[in-house]
């Protein structure tokens, strides 16, 4: 793991104070692909290496409405131990697990006395390690036992690492547990991980990767595999993302609310456009007025965020993600709306017209240069309104489905770095 000596550090401070049964705990925070999966996994090959014992949940959003489904899956390997638990809590935990003949819910209390109580006598065997992957999608009631068990862990031969995704800010927090931030790579170490990777790139084209990853482990690993070789003379502006990038770096942009959806897909298709353009094309696309209350449910899901007085995307990848999880057609319609409503710039009018167009038929070389007609009706109806208290509630246009042979063309450079389009 390159460039993650100082967290290697943390964990086998942790480990080895479990092993001398001065137990703790770590929550492990970074965004997604950040490689809080590589370093749970070099804790287990430590753990496992030192004699310890291992258990292990991942959490799942198919099951975070299911009540214990997480802690089941942690103790799966235990269930055979409960008859050394006190008959109380014995009845509990089994109750937890619908094991039991009692139909109230169980106290959590309880189940998380039962739950150390039944670590413990597993610990006394051998030291033991806790790890919860994507630990904000775990259950609510496994996370509070696990809260409870991970504060109580001082004179325990037991180790919990905790992994959260960094933009699931309210999971795990406030509970006093120490917190270990993982954050991007430095270039150096970046250059080694694409170097062991990719190690016959070409200079051109290992630069543009460097710089589109941004230091992201999971980016630096899978964009190779995407680019041909020898493509590094005709990239497009967007890079192509396969699933596990664009779950990685997409992650929350459905769940949130339509205007902001709307907000985003306009700045994915053009990242230098002003804000009153941006809120007036989202209205457009929502068919209700958009404000800039609408960017924050994006700022706090961690995917835009505000850098020297810019509105810009958290990582470059995520514009990528966003622009290709929006519709085909309402891509074209983006650029229609922004063309319309940049009929007084002519340069990026005639690149949006053309990115608008179905078909590969681009506008011809007098257009770049021709003053666009004045502005239409339409151009009118995205015209900046007037700000109101916060963004109403409307259908917005649906996220589905991926790039198609109608998609437009891809983005000219200057648009990631807030130029103007190319003339």
């Amino acid at each position: 793991m390159h460039g993650r000596d100082r967290e290697l550090a943390a964990v086998a401070d942790l480990l080895s104070d479990a092993r001398a049964s001065r137990g703790g705990a770590l929550v492990v925070r970074g965004h997604a692909g950040i490689g809080k999966t590589m370093l749970l996994a070099a804790a287990r090959h430590a753990a496992a290496e030192a004699g310890m014992a291992v258990l292990q949940t991942n959490g799942a959003q198919a099951e975070a409405a299911l009540p214990f489904a997480g802690l089941h899956q942690l103790l799966a390997p235990l269930l055979g131990d409960l008859d050394a638990l006190t008959p109380p809590l014995r009845r509990t935990l089994r109750g937890a697990f619908g094991l039991g003949d009692q139909d109230a819910r169980p106290d959590l209390f309880c189940v998380g006395l039962a739950v150390l109580e039944l670590l413990g006598e597993r610990a006394a065997r051998a030291p033991l390690l806790i790890l919860a992957e994507d630990a904000h999608w775990l259950d609510p009631e496994t996370l509070d036992v696990l809260v409870f068990v991970a504060r109580r862990l001082r004179v325990e031969p037991i180790a919990a690492l905790l992994a959260v995704r960094a933009q699931h800010t309210g999971v795990l927090a406030r509970t006093g547990l120490s917190r270990l931030y993982l954050d991007e790579l430095d270039d150096d170490a970046a250059r080694r991980v694409l170097r062991d990777h990719a190690p016959g790139l070409a200079p051109g084209l290992r630069e543009r990767i460097l710089a589109e990853a941004g230091g992201n482990p999971l980016a630096l690993v899978e964009l190779p595999r995407l680019i041909a070789a020898g493509a590094d003379a005709d990239l497009p502006e967007l890079l192509p993302l396969n699933e596990r990038l664009e779950t990685a770096f997409g992650d929350r942009f459905a769940q949130l609310p339509a205007a902001t959806r709307a907000v985003m897909a306009v700045y994915s298709a053009d990242a230098a456009c002003p804000l009153p353009t941006l809120l007036s094309v989202a209205g457009a696309l929502t068919g209700d007025e958009v404000t800039a209350a609408a960017i924050q449910p994006a700022i706090d899901a961690g995917l835009m965020q505000v850098h020297a007085q810019r509105l810009r995307f958290r990582h470059p990848l995520v514009r990528s993600a966003v622009y290709r999880s929006v519709g085909d057609m309402a891509r074209l319609t983006i650029h229609a709306l922004l063309a319309e409503a940049m009929a007084g710039e002519q340069d990026r009018w005639a690149w949006h017209r053309s990115a608008a167009a179905l078909g590969p038929t681009r506008p011809s070389a007098g257009s770049w240069r021709r003053r666009p007609p004045g502005r239409s009706s339409a151009a009118r109806s995205v015209r900046p309104s007037p700000a109101s208290t916060g963004p109403r509630t409307s259908p917005a246009t649906r996220p589905a489905a991926r790039r198609c042979c109608c998609a437009p063309p891809t983005w000219p450079r200057s648009c990631t770095t807030g130029g103007s389009p190319p003339g």
